[in-house]
C-alpha cells in the first residue's frame, strides 16, 4: 500500500472458484501411524548414550528427543508420504491425466 496505493480493485479466491475460473483448493492431510516396536531396546541405547549424565540433564534431553517433531520427522514416514502422494499422481483421474496439479506444503524439507 506505501509503495503502490490502494487497490484498484479485488478479484478474491472464493469470487474465482464461483466464477469458475479456477477450482477450489483440496487440502489431504497425510496421516501415517507410527508405532514403537522396541522401546525396550531404544530405552537401553539412551541408558547407555547418558551413562554418567546427571538427572536433571539427562531428563532434559530425553524430554527433547522424545518431541514429536523427532517421531515425525523419521525418515521412514516421510517415505510413506512421499509413497501416498505418488500414487495420487497415478491413480486420481485429474493428476494422473496432467489436467490437475498438487502442491506439498510442509514444516521443513
Amino acid at each position: 500500500m506505501e509503495v503502490f496505493g490502494r487497490y484498484i480493485h479485488t478479484y478474491k479466491f472464493d469470487e474465482a472458484v464461483k466464477d469458475g475460473v479456477v477450482l477450489d483448493l483440496l487440502y489431504e492431510a497425510r496421516d501415517i501411524d507410527q508405532h514403537v516396536h522396541d522401546q525396550k531396546s531404544i530405552d537401553e541405547w539412551f541408558e547407555t548414550i547418558t551413562y554418567g549424565m546427571n538427572d536433571l540433564p539427562k531428563a532434559e534431553l530425553k524430554k527433547k528427543w522424545g518431541t514429536m517433531q523427532k517421531v515425525l520427522s523419521t525418515k521412514s514416514r516421510l517415505e510413506k508420504i512421499v509413497f501416498d502422494i505418488k500414487m495420487d499422481f497415478l491413480m486420481k483421474p485429474r493428476l494422473r491425466d496432467g489436467r490437475g496439479n498438487a502442491m506439498l506444503v510442509a514444516r521443513s524439507i
